[in-house]
């Protein structure tokens, strides 16, 4: 990969992951070109509640594209920006919206990577730069052989990223470099700080990818009006709150609840949309009515196809950066995928169930229903 020669296009995003990604790309002799990607416009997608009045138009991506010019200039780099906001509208935000309608709880980072990252941006990167490669500052590995690409834990598994690329697929992955394999966060930050990147000591972006930070509920109901019900303990019966909509909440959940004076703290356990009723637990009753050892998965995306040849000593993660849990089995069975694991709480549907062997993420499935 020494090759000085070769050409890499690195998303470039303002923040410090990026930025040591493309130190360490040109430092290995590569051609680097930064591109940074705006997938969201506040005024188009009507993003009028919810976002930071401070920011210009409530905007992050603006404050995000001069932090990366900052980035490109310091390297003597040309930053070159693309627009993908109809895509990312069409191919993650509305299947987003789509599925909080139904009181489901999506995960639009990792439709992001499957649609955007890997797929509208790489094809944008190879074709009109004539890449050999694509580069990202995500914390993960790539193991290249000759039964294809491998998808691998990183150095830093406290920053693993794989839950978020488990859905990629082979022809997604055969190009792509990873600098940020076989480093720390901590490592990175000290690389940026040694020689005196612009935004060394920025913080990590956070919210929904591409979008940034929101106050959710507020964000949300751009798109989704409001549908106050009440709030059931579901083992009582009694209705101890009020909320304004199920979709705003997940399995699991005890913030924002707003049920201050309760003799105890309770999570949401079920819903149901058409009468609006959130039910919740005790917390000495999460084990009863959240726990699962079991789920229906709506299809399984193997990142290798060879992987799905050897389904045992599995484990799997329901959230990113959750600890690893055991699997039992992975069946598809009249025409459904049925996922047996140890004993879990907020298993939780619309997530994804991401199966790991060893170090290697064999890909994802969409949790569909649980089966207690």
């Amino acid at each position: 990969m020494k090759n000085k020669k070769q050409t890499v296009v690195l998303g470039l995003s303002g923040g410090v992951d990026s930025a040591v990604s493309c130190y360490l790309l040109l430092k290995q002799g590569f051609n680097v070109i930064p591109v940074f990607m705006q997938n969201w416009d506040t005024v188009i997608n009507n993003d009028i509640k919810g976002h930071n009045k401070k920011l210009p138009d409530g905007c992050e991506s603006n404050v995000d594209y001069l932090a990366a010019k900052k980035v490109a200039t310091f390297f003597n780099l040309k930053l070159h920006k693309v627009e993908f906001i109809k895509e990312y509208w069409d191919d993650v935000f509305k299947y987003f919206i789509a599925q909080y309608k139904k009181s489901l709880t999506p995960n639009p980072d990792v439709l992001c990577n499957k649609y955007i990252k890997f797929e509208a941006f790489r094809k944008y990167a190879l074709k009109n730069f004539k890449a050999d490669y694509l580069a990202t500052g995500h914390y993960a590995a790539i193991k290249q052989t000759k039964n294809g690409s491998f998808l691998l834990m990183p150095k830093d598994l406290t920053k693993d990223q794989t839950y978020f690329l488990s859905d990629l697929n082979q022809e997604q992955l055969k190009d792509v470099i990873f600098p940020l394999a076989n480093l720390t966060k901590v490592e990175v930050r000290k690389i940026a700080k040694r020689i005196k990147l612009p935004n060394w000591d920025r913080k990590d972006s956070m919210g929904i990818c591409f979008i940034g930070k929101r106050q959710f509920q507020e964000f949300l109901a751009n798109y989704i009006p409001n549908q106050p019900g009440n709030i059931v303990d579901i083992k009582t019966n009694k209705v101890v709150g009020k909320h304004i909509g199920t979709m705003y909440y997940t399995l699991g959940q005890n913030k924002e609840l707003h049920l201050s004076g309760q003799p105890t703290k309770y999570f949401v356990c079920d819903k149901d949309i058409k009468k609006k009723i959130i039910y919740v637990c005790a917390q000495a009753d999460r084990q009863k009515y959240l726990s699962s050892t079991q789920c229906e998965l709506t299809s399984f995306n193997f990142i290798n196809p060879s992987s799905s040849k050897s389904l045992t000593y599995l484990k799997v993660r329901f959230r990113h950066l959750q600890k690893l849990i055991k699997v039992k089995s992975l069946k598809k069975t009249n025409g459904k995928w049925i996922l047996s694991y140890d004993k879990t709480l907020s298993v939780t549907p619309g997530q994804y169930a991401v199966l790991y062997k060893n170090k290697i993420c064999l890909g994802c499935g969409e949790i569909r229903k649980i089966i207690k």
